[in-house]
């Protein structure tokens, strides 16, 4: 048996080679494959929003995930704190399902997950990235004065429609949605990152009505301007945007290629 001296200790290899296998968790098996669209559909979705990681027992799903999302679940991390991802990579038509299993029959947990996660991605993706520490612009969503707006849901039900008035103005009527959902709706209309600071733990019914374009690109003048989506922020949902700048870590993304087959 071959071995190894470092600063006086003597370690077998196969000892070297276990510490390598513990240092890299990893799934048993997992599959990566492309998200069918019928003909004539695609994929859409509030920027910034990204389908959840699933665990039953031993088996991880993710469906219908860009790679930007698949990082940001892997790494717990907002899309603004991810810089460089290939153009490809962020088309909500480019989007992956994967089906995995971790060893043995425990139930997973997400610490678990997640670095088996990122293993994954640097397999299957090519997936090479650093980290960096950057002081970003920022919104602060915050619970306004008068209190939050926004009305506890009762639970799923069936979705209503979701109306459009005159372009650029929107109007979304939604049901049963996270605080997460309501931010990554407003940080898509907003010209920087929009971090959560409500406290808000539910899930809320809300309707919102706004200019579907950068605030600061509407005319002061104009008969839309009290439409901006920090109006319709404060008015509709008793919360407000508050400007700051926070160092934030960001995952700068060296390289990424579209996904090997199973």
């Amino acid at each position: 048996m071959k071995s190894l001296t470092l600063a006086g200790l003597v370690l077998s290899t196969p000892l070297v080679l276990l510490a390598q296998s513990i240092a890299t968790p990893a799934f048993e098996v997992a599959s990566v494959k492309p998200h069918p669209f019928p003909p004539g559909t695609f994929g859409f979705g509030p920027q910034g929003y990204t389908n959840p990681i699933r665990i039953a027992g031993n088996r991880v799903t993710l469906s219908q995930n860009t790679l930007t999302g698949l990082v940001m679940n892997a790494y717990n991390v907002k899309d603004y704190q991810i810089s460089g991802m290939p153009e490809w990579a962020r088309g909500r038509n480019q989007l992956y399902d994967i089906e995995a299993k971790t060893e043995g029959e425990a139930a997973a947990t997400m610490e678990i997950v997640r670095p088996m996660l990122q293993t994954l991605l640097a397999d299957r993706f090519q997936l090479k990235l650093h980290r960096e520490t950057k002081e970003l612009p920022v919104y602060n969503l915050v619970v306004g004065k008068q209190g939050s707006k926004l009305k506890e849901s009762v639970g799923p039900r069936p979705p209503l429609p979701v109306t459009y008035a005159r372009p650029p103005l929107v109007r979304l009527n939604l049901l049963d949605r996270p605080i997460e959902f309501i931010v990554s709706i407003i940080a898509s209309n907003a010209d920087r990152p929009v971090l959560d600071k409500t406290g808000l733990t539910g899930r809320y019914d809300f309707l919102l009505e706004f200019t579907a374009s950068n605030p600061d690109l509407v005319p002061r003048d104009s008969p839309d301007s009290d439409r901006s989506i920090f109006a319709a922020v404060q008015e509709q949902l008793g919360l407000r945007l508050v400007p700051v700048k926070e160092p934030t870590e960001v995952l700068v993304i060296d390289h990424a290629d579209r996904p090997t087959a199973n």
